[in-house]
């Protein structure tokens, strides 16, 4: 349905969310090339890792209503000391977390696997892209694979010697022109470990694209466990609504979903950052301050109207490339 056929548009002012992403580092240990962070082309020059008196600051404000947390954008979460810290106060206030993780940092002995486990992580996807360092490196360059798969499988084994259902554990294959030939493989190595595993697309030129971009195929379908340990991101107060066609996706996250960087900046979704797309700060500001302050009301009032042009300032308008030409 277009946005343009509904009685009338979602909401400037939207009720405060329930999910949220906190990126607690937006720095990284590989160098993956075509990812902002590996290949250097953030639009930020501040660099750094949540500190444990931030996280406070912010959990304080969020925990009212919380109910789903991402401890990362940006960068590797393990690469920030207080992660199981931070995992522990979300889950002592019945909040689920979760962490996407290359998990190529370091070896995790059998004591840290089960820190993990007993830290009251819900899910944690592995970004693992082949079987073989061969193919695995052509994207996750820096990383290692056998310490990746390591990793994965003492999680897996952590988990199963303490008897724990948490956290989720999820092998996440992001496909290209040299790993996908290693889909069977991928597969048997899963069964092997005891984990589900999502082939998925990877945002990345022509030249370095899998064939199965051309084509949606079944391979790429997410396994049935993952709205449970990766639910929507939706704004449980917020009446259903459409945003045009031609919108992204990520564009409805404005309306549904808080993105705090590291140092408390507020920003209008996950997949943009810098200065210029700044909205607020909530260690500087109360959350409904940043949620329903006038620069993300902007953003929304662009986003629910999108088709003319509307000649505001909002950053959606003005300075978002994930937001089409006006139709």
């Amino acid at each position: 349905m277009r946005a343009d056929s509904l009685a009338a548009p979602p909401p400037a002012e939207c009720p405060v969310p329930q999910w949220y992403y906190l990126d607690i580092g937006n720095i990284c240990n590989l160098s993956c090339p075509y990812c902002p962070t590996g290949n250097g082309k953030t639009l930020t020059r501040d660099k750094g890792l949540m500190s444990k008196e931030t996280f406070d600051i912010i959990l304080r404000k969020i925990e009212p209503h919380a109910r789903f947390v991402c401890l990362f954008n940006w960068g590797e979460p393990f690469l920030n000391k207080n992660l199981l810290y931070m995992v522990r106060a979300l889950s002592e206030r019945g909040i689920k977390s979760h962490l996407d993780s290359n998990l190529s940092l370091r070896d995790f002995s059998d004591r840290e696997a089960e820190e993990i486990v007993r830290s009251g992580l819900f899910s944690l996807f592995a970004s693992i892209d082949g079987v073989t360092q061969e193919s695995y490196e052509k994207y996750r360059v820096g990383g290692n694979v056998e310490r990746a798969l390591g990793n994965l499988r003492q999680l897996v084994r952590a988990r199963d010697r303490l008897r724990m259902e948490t956290p989720g554990l999820l092998w996440a294959f992001y496909l290209n022109r040299f790993n996908e030939h290693e889909i069977e493989a991928a597969r048997e190595v899963a069964k092997d470990i005891g984990v589900e595993i999502w082939f998925k697309l990877l945002s990345a030129p022509d030249e370095f694209q899998t064939r199965y971009a051309k084509e949606w195929s079944p391979i790429l379908s997410a396994p049935p466990s993952t709205p449970y340990w990766h639910p929507n991101q939706v704004n449980e107060n917020l009446a259903p609504f459409e945003l045009h066609p031609m919108l992204h996706p990520v564009c409805r996250q404005p309306f549904t979903v808080g993105v705090v960087n590291w140092n408390g900046d507020v920003f209008p979704c996950c997949v943009v950052t810098g200065d210029r797309f700044k909205l607020g700060n909530l260690v500087e500001q109360e959350l409904d301050q940043v949620w329903n302050g006038s620069p993300l009301r902007s953003c929304r009032t662009f986003l629910g109207n999108f088709g003319p042009v509307q000649g505001g300032d909002s950053v959606c308008e003005t300075v978002c490339t994930a937001v089409p030409s006006h139709a």
